[in-house]
């Protein structure tokens, strides 16, 4: 009996590839002033390192062709625990305790972006450590008294 071999126009492409002409993340320079702002330390918690960089506006599977998808303002420095929270998996965090996810709540917390919301990454205020910033394209972040909306 001969063995089936898959043909090769039929195989599914490494979860890697990305659209032609798409990024596939922040450029370091970009990814070099998130951290920079976050002074190394997560901007969730404050406490832990940074192990990721979010995307707040998600960039879709295939990457995207919006130019706003990788500049600063769209990004958070984030430990891995903090960052399974803004996607919303509940986690045992080794500072915070048992910390329940919420993609909803990460929406009403500036985490996360609505790809239909027309406001862009800077326009939206965030929660972090330091309370509620504004985040610039710069690397920039404003305070912001009060809870903003």
């Amino acid at each position: 009996m001969s063995q089936i071999k898959p043909r090769p126009d039929r195989l599914a492409k490494p979860s890697s590839a990305r659209s032609p002409g798409r990024p596939e993340g922040f450029p370091r320079p970009v990814r070099d002033l998130i951290v920079a702002r976050a002074g190394g330390v997560c901007e969730l918690c404050g406490v832990l390192p940074v192990a990721q960089i979010h995307h707040r506006r998600p960039r879709g599977m295939g990457g995207s062709s919006d130019p706003g998808t990788n500049r600063a303002a769209n990004g958070l420095a984030l430990c891995s625990c903090c960052h399974d929270v803004v996607e919303g998996r509940s986690v045992e965090h080794p500072q915070l305790g048992r910390v329940r996810g919420s993609r909803a709540e990460s929406e009403r917390k500036g985490w996360l972006i609505s790809r239909l919301s027309p406001d862009a990454p800077d326009e939206v205020p965030v929660w972090t450590a330091a309370g509620w910033v504004q985040l610039s394209d710069g690397g920039a972040k404003r305070r912001i008294e009060g809870r903003p909306g």
